[in-house]
């Protein structure tokens, strides 16, 4: 019996800067994430916040939960004020599972940090895909 690799997953947050340069900001371990299929059409939805939310439909849809240990600080505090920003708590944002990138706008709908662990802010995170998701090889 061969041992299956333990996969690193890296979220990946898209540079202010440049649109095509994403930059890690945390890894993230005791990860669960969830790959629904749908032939749901979300545009003839009569909860206008639910539109909003799947905007570009929900044909493939992810949902990832897990914790995280911060990797850089300045994108990191990006990836904080959006998570509480009132009315748009979404990121563009890539997961990296060491064989596939998934790419996406995603909505955060939870988000909590602690003080830190071997000098790191670590925290848990709950990401939702609200758009299309372009799926890479790593």
């Amino acid at each position: 019996m061969s041992n299956f690799p333990a996969v690193e997953f890296v979220l990946m947050l898209q540079s202010a800067g440049s649109p095509s340069n994403y930059v890690s900001v945390a890894t993230l371990t005791n990860v669960q994430y969830e790959r629904t299929n749908s032939d749901e059409d979300v545009s003839t939805k009569g909860n206008a916040r639910y539109r909003k939310l799947y905007s570009d439909g929900a044909q493939f849809a992810m949902s990832i939960t897990a914790d995280f240990v911060a990797d850089n600080s300045t994108e990191f505090n990006q990836l904080k004020d959006a998570a509480f920003h009132a009315t748009s708590p979404k990121v563009q944002a890539r997961l990296d599972d060491g064989d596939d990138t998934f790419t996406t706008e995603w909505h955060i709908s939870n988000f909590s940090m602690s003080g830190g662990a071997f000098g790191a802010v670590t925290g848990s995170i709950t990401l939702n895909s609200s758009g299309a998701i372009t799926k890479a090889a790593s």
